[in-house]
């Protein structure tokens, strides 16, 4: 460690402050939120775990797991972890350092499918999961029973082992049994899976219930991991990025690219694509497009094999190799800032991820317990919605009754609920609220209320201090 890095780690060591709140989800655990720098929080003591790298922007610790960890995903509010520990098992851990708990298929699925025989892998597309880490659909070994069928379908399952249930079958009477299905991509609701079949040329889709089986687009060969994103499918076709509906209509060429195209990756909206271009005999460089007209936003030359983008599109991940190590990077994208994660990791892989905001990444390393877990500056306000009063609606009665939800985008300060103020018509009515770790409800009675059009304002900061705020307009007609 640098001298002057040094000193900035035993400064923030000794600024660590210990707030304890319930978790962020609403469960019953204790969390201990410690503050080690000016805008980064760590929901557990980092005086029991090997810290890594610490300095003012960032803050990097082991996760207490040993053996093996491959194609780490976070989930969008890094509550989750997922990664592939051995063959047919997936593991599940999160920021939160939870002992990591193994789900074995089909050994620790409830009521598995005789014909599902495990977890088939295939690499760091060989899973996906919805935003709320919900339900996880992958690839699995299937029992032939016709000589046709092919032995690698797309199958989903529970974070707690139930529902396994195969999805897809080969739809055309001319695919092989080495026609696997590959590459799932689950959507945010976990309502449905897009999938690709490499030899047979298409995308197909299905529902999660197994219903709705059928092809999306035709023709795609040579394709790369699915990207499905809320508005759209990305993927690779005839060597450049297409763009397809959710219906599999509109269907339009990206790119114009010479070189090989590889490491798709895009927002959760659909409207910053990210991926890398190859040259023969050439560093690779790596392009940032509009996701809707291909229009050039950002390239950057000289990088390794690993890209991802964030889900709000606004940090960049990235790897590049250096003289004496491969280093993993995070660009802002608005200020071109770069960060280097890997700072203090020894080994470290190109295998990483990081949540919706940009600010968690996780990464694997070579050396002693794989996986480690580096805290950015939080910089993003928390998620605030103004369940009731609804906006335009009309109340009647003698009281409205208000319901206010909450939740740390980044996970990294977490959100205080005491911090929550509520204005009814510029009166600060919070006291009459009860606040809980993600919600607040209550009521105001019509003594508060005046008849017509009022203004119901909600304000609520992460511990980092990032602020927002929703106002609703609402009618009250007294009985």
């Amino acid at each position: 460690m640098r001298p002057g890095m040094r000193r900035t780690a035993t400064v923030l060591f000794l600024v660590m402050t210990p707030l304890v709140t319930l978790s962020p989800s609403g469960a019953a655990q204790q969390v201990a939120y410690h503050r080690v720098a000016p805008k980064i929080y760590v929901p557990f003591d980092p005086n029991t775990v090997r810290v890594v790298h610490q300095s003012a922007r960032l803050f990097t610790v082991e996760v207490p797991h040993g053996g093996y960890a491959f194609a780490p995903r976070i989930a969008p509010f890094g509550d989750a972890i997922v990664f592939i520990p051995a063959a047919s098992t997936l593991a599940f851990t999160s920021v939160f350092l939870e002992p990591v708990r193994l789900l074995r298929i089909p050994g620790d699925a409830a009521s598995p499918p005789a014909e599902v025989k495990g977890f088939a892998g295939g690499g760091p597309d060989a899973f996906s999961f919805d935003r709320q880490t919900r339900t996880i659909a992958f690839t699995c070994h299937i029992e032939r029973r016709d000589p046709k069928q092919a032995e690698t379908e797309i199958c989903v399952v529970r974070r707690d082992g139930t529902g396994l249930r195969r999805l897809t079958r080969p739809l055309r009477s001319d695919e092989s049994e080495h026609n696997h299905a590959a590459a799932p991509a689950i959507s945010e609701d976990g309502s449905f899976v897009v999938y690709r079949r490499q030899y047979a040329g298409y995308l197909g889709t299905v529902r999660s219930d197994g219903t709705g089986l059928r092809a999306l687009v035709h023709q795609a060969g040579g394709l790369t991991p699915v990207v499905l994103t809320r508005r759209a499918v990305f993927y690779e076709r005839g060597g450049q990025v297409w763009r397809a509906g959710l219906d599999g209509g509109g269907q339009r060429q990206l790119t114009r690219e010479r070189g090989e195209i590889g490491g798709l990756t895009a927002d959760r909206d659909g409207t910053r694509v990210a991926y890398l271009v190859k040259e023969s005999g050439q560093p690779a460089a790596l392009k940032v497009v509009d996701g809707l007209s291909g229009a050039p936003v950002f390239t950057l030359q000289g990088v390794g094999g690993l890209v991802r983008l964030s889900g709000d599109g606004r940090r960049l991940l990235f790897s590049r190799r250096r003289p004496d190590r491969l280093g993993l990077y995070v660009m802002d994208l608005r200020t071109r800032d770069v960060l280097e994660v890997s700072e203090g990791v020894r080994g470290v892989e190109e295998q990483a991820d990081l949540n919706d905001t940009g600010e968690v990444v996780v990464m694997v390393k070579g050396e002693g317990p794989p996986l480690v877990v580096a805290f950015l500056q939080d910089e993003t306000p928390p998620f605030l919605t103004v369940e009731a009063p609804r906006q335009g609606t009309t109340v009647r009665g003698e009281s409205v009754s208000v319901v206010v939800t909450y939740r740390d985008r980044a996970v990294v300060s977490g959100v205080d609920p005491q911090a929550l103020r509520v204005f009814l018509n510029g009166r600060d009515v919070s006291d009459r609220l009860r606040k809980e770790p993600d919600r607040a409800t209550g009521q105001l009675d019509r003594r508060l209320l005046q008849e017509g059009e009022n203004v119901l304002e909600a304000r609520v900061a992460d511990r980092a201090g990032n602020e927002v705020r929703q106002v609703v307009r609402f009618r009250f007609q007294a009985p």
